[in-house]
Order: C-alpha cells, then structure tokens, then sequence
C-alpha cells in the first residue's frame, strides 16, 4: 500500500540525508517503510531527477541506470 506520494525534493532529500528535509517529513517516510508501506512518486519527479542529473545539479547515482 503506499502511504503517500513525495515531491522531488523531498525524495532527494531523504535519500541524501539531508537537513533541509523536515523533521516531519523524515519521520512519515521512516514510519511507512517500518509498517511496510511505501511512498510514491510521480512521473515528472522521475523526470526531473532525470533533467537535474543531466545538468549535475544532483549526483548522477540519484538516477539509477
């Protein structure tokens, strides 16, 4: 079942432990994944992980090949 759907940035930044993502935020997507659930998200997120490799504004392993 999923739990929720994350924009870009909030993906990114949970991936990437970084401290931009809220407290709030971090602890959804822990609780999910504890109760087995997962979190969505959608087709122009993946599209924009896409745009933003490709102009090496994030780390090419964030678009796995």
């Amino acid at each position: 079942m999923i739990a929720g759907v994350a924009d870009t940035h909030t993906a990114i930044w949970y991936l990437f432990n970084d401290e931009r993502l809220s407290v709030a935020s971090g602890n959804f997507i822990d609780q999910a994944a504890d109760d087995g659930h997962g979190i969505a998200i959608s087709s122009i997120s993946l599209a924009e992980i896409v745009y933003l490799t490709e102009k090496a504004r994030i780390p090419a392993n964030v678009y796995p090949s």
